[in-house]
């Protein structure tokens, strides 16, 4: 990569990112966008056509740069159903009739139907529809009218759909934003009886069949596999399908870095090419006509096995750029890997620009990047004359070079580090060669010879229950991962940086750019160094939003206390304040109960009364046995479930700065305090509307 012209596809690809990025932090529409593009491309095709001096090469970047900012602004722009006038959010939610199509495959829950509805009209009687242009995450009853809704259903719904609501805790996954990433903005739960199918087969017909052929080649695969487990293992591994995965299958892949084969990926689809390459050997290369089917058929097993899998960020990006290779050598013209790179990563954002955000496709594309360019110049570092030992550090070499490229990214997302990641390659790259060779063997004879298929089920069955037991093993061994990690996004992208001075500095061989990339290291551990001196002296209040409990915590530097009303599910309690925790280096060491005695360090529990430093904290279950002579000044009033006075009554006993209401009350109980603190003027913040409450006792004076 020493020469930048080299790789044209690159020089495009990079400002159409900014533009997509730049669409998508302002998020309005840019004014005379189609007239700046035309004019731009204009411009392009008078300077192409127009022999120039060399010292007026220039010329033509300038064009292209803008151009093609322009072009991702503009396809972003396209894509994003929020600027289009007809927009399902411009209309007011209510309870209203929702007509549209099914666009995914149903995921089916313990009690509900999770379905993504391509909305196609809204209104309040069936003669009135209003067309407008959303997307809806629709909820349908677990009942057999649910369960019979396929892709390509029209739906005509009586739902009272609301827009996301945002996370109401502080680092909580940020659910809202993911899914509009996906262009949906709105939810709607179905009651029983509450929808009726208009019509059916209406979605894209290619994708339609696509879904019916992998569900009945799961259906092959839980025939043919008793095992639950392994029955997940392979559906995820052979057919992109992860809903059956266990929880523990998921750790123990993800502690040990292994979670990538269980998501259909590059690794897959080069699988295929090399059977369909086999299957087709008879094929005869050297005249042109077969060598034109040959590229047909291989193009069209590689996309059909896409579509199979869910069509997923890392088998588009993985088929896509396989098939620039194929047409490449078609026409003999053998292009540079990250120009092909580069080709499928624009083709894909051209057709969905919100690609660009997703998890998967940024591990994808900076894996294998990263394999591109590190793996030529790690493997040679050591020498092995022995076959084994040489496919063995071939092997570690290749997890090496994809570890180099997304320990940033998975740093930042997942916040943990795999310890035994060269491990785990080992195991499970052949075994996934194995795996994938033998199932698609075994649904293959399944149509055919049931019998056969039956045999090789045995030898599929046996390979993932050995595959799995390697990665538990590798998951129980000591220190297998480092988890608790926290990186904000601007270390992340000062860790890229200087992988790329890093990267400058072997190809030009300047020493200059290794001491850049030693500086940014330098940088983020100064900065790391003074977060941890911050974490020493923090000292917080955060009243969480957790529906139907109180859930409160201090903060004392790296140690955190808890006072709850009833008890929270460890897993409610996990989502809600795990990355929080994270951010504020702290551990949860101390739980309580309200109606407690307890006495700690600058914190003090009296049933009702909490002092936490100089904040003074009232939570009120009743009224104090006997009035004061004055009212008692309280720094914060939390009222929860179970406290059933009058705030008339109670403001006679305390006189709080402010009111805090959170989300274990009923809602009405919740509005009638609210109408009563603005009767008595009294500040209020209401967790179920405006999210957790959070209070730095350093920045406030109490």
């Amino acid at each position: 990569m020493s020469n930048w012209r080299k790789f044209p596809l690159l020089r495009i690809l990079l400002p159409s990112i900014a533009g997509i990025l730049l669409a998508n932090y302002l998020r309005r529409p840019m004014p005379c966008l189609w007239y700046g593009l035309l004019g731009g491309g204009t411009l392009l095709a008078i300077l192409a056509f127009r022999s120039q001096a060399f010292r007026y090469r220039w010329w033509s970047g300038s064009v292209i740069i803008p151009l093609f900012l322009l072009l991702g602004y503009a396809c972003s722009t396209l894509h994003n159903p929020i600027y289009d006038v007809a927009f399902m959010g411009h209309l007011a939610s209510g309870e209203q009739l929702v007509q549209g199509i099914v666009r995914n495959a149903p995921h089916h829950q313990q009690k509900r139907i999770q379905i993504e509805l391509e909305v196609e009209r809204v209104g309040t009687h069936p003669d009135t529809l209003t067309s407008v242009r959303a997307n809806l995450l629709l909820y349908l009853p677990n009942d057999l009218a649910g369960q019979a809704v396929r892709y390509g259903d029209r739906l005509l719904c009586q739902t009272n759909w609301q827009p996301i609501a945002p996370p109401r805790n502080p680092h909580a996954f940020d659910y809202r934003g993911f899914l509009a990433r996906r262009h949906i903005h709105h939810q709607a739960f179905i009651a029983d009886g509450a929808f009726i199918r208009l019509d059916s087969l209406q979605g894209n017909p290619i994708l339609g069949m696509a879904y019916q052929w992998r569900a009945q080649l799961l259906r092959a695969l839980h025939r043919h596999l008793p095992a639950k487990e392994q029955q997940s293992v392979a559906a995820a591994l052979i057919l992109g399908y992860k809903q059956g995965l266990s929880e523990d299958v998921k750790n123990a892949y993800s502690a040990t870095g292994a979670m990538h084969v269980l998501a259909v990926s590059g690794l897959h689809v080069g699988l295929v090419w090399a059977i369909i390459a086999f299957c087709l050997r008879w094929l005869p290369t050297h005249r042109p006509l077969f060598k034109v089917l040959r590229t047909l058929l291989t193009l069209m097993a590689l996309w059909g096995f896409a579509l199979l899998t869910g069509a997923s960020p890392s088998v588009l990006r993985a088929t896509t750029m396989f098939s620039f290779i194929l047409v490449g050598r078609m026409l003999q013209r053998e292009g540079s890997i990250y120009n092909t790179l580069a080709a499928s990563a624009f083709c894909l954002l051209l057709f969905d620009p919100q690609l660009i955000f997703q998890i998967g496709f940024q591990l994808s594309y900076a894996a294998v990047a990263s394999i591109v360019y590190f793996y030529p110049k790690i493997y040679p570092l050591w020498h092995i004359n022995n076959r084994l030992g040489d496919w063995t550090w071939q092997l570690v070499a290749l997890s090496i070079a994809a570890q180099l490229g997304t320990l940033p990214l998975s740093l930042y997302y997942f916040h943990q580090f795999p310890l035994y990641f060269w491990l785990s390659g080992i195991v499970v790259v052949p075994f996934a060669f194995l795996v994938l060779g033998s199932g698609l063997l075994m649904l293959f004879l399944d149509l055919i010879w049931p019998a056969l298929a039956g045999l090789v089920a045995y030898l599929l069955n046996g390979l993932i229950w050995l595959m799995n037991a390697l990665i538990f093993l590798i998951h129980q061994l000591p220190q297998s991962f480092f988890s608790e990690i926290w990186i904000d996004h601007w270390v992340m992208l000062a860790l890229y940086l200087g992988l790329a001075c890093m990267i400058i500095g072997i190809n030009w061989r300047r020493a200059r750019w290794w001491l850049y990339a030693s500086g940014i290291l330098v940088l983020i551990s100064a900065y790391t160094a003074f977060r941890w001196i911050d974490q020493d002296r923090q000292r917080q209040l955060t009243i969480y939003d957790l529906h139907g409990r109180t859930y409160v915590e201090f903060v004392e530097g790296e140690e955190i206390i808890a006072l709850h009303s009833k008890q929270v599910h460890p897993e409610d309690l996990h989502y809600a304040t795990r990355n929080y925790h994270l951010s504020l280096g702290a551990r949860l060491i101390e739980q309580y109960t309200f109606g407690e005695k307890i006495e700690r360090s600058n914190w003090w529990l009296n049933q009702q009364f909490v002092q936490f430093h100089t904040l003074r904290l009232f939570i009120p279950a009743a009224l104090p046995a006997r009035a004061p002579i004055e009212p008692l000044k309280v720094d914060l009033l939390l009222l929860r479930d179970g406290f059933a006075s009058s705030l008339d009554v109670l403001f006679e006993y305390v006189e709080p700065k402010q009111v805090i209401i959170d989300n274990s009350a009923r809602r009405w109980q919740q509005h009638r305090w609210i109408t009563d603190c603005g009767t008595h003027h009294v500040p209020v913040h209401r967790t179920a509307t405006q999210g957790a409450f959070t209070l730095d006792l350093n920045d406030i004076e109490i």
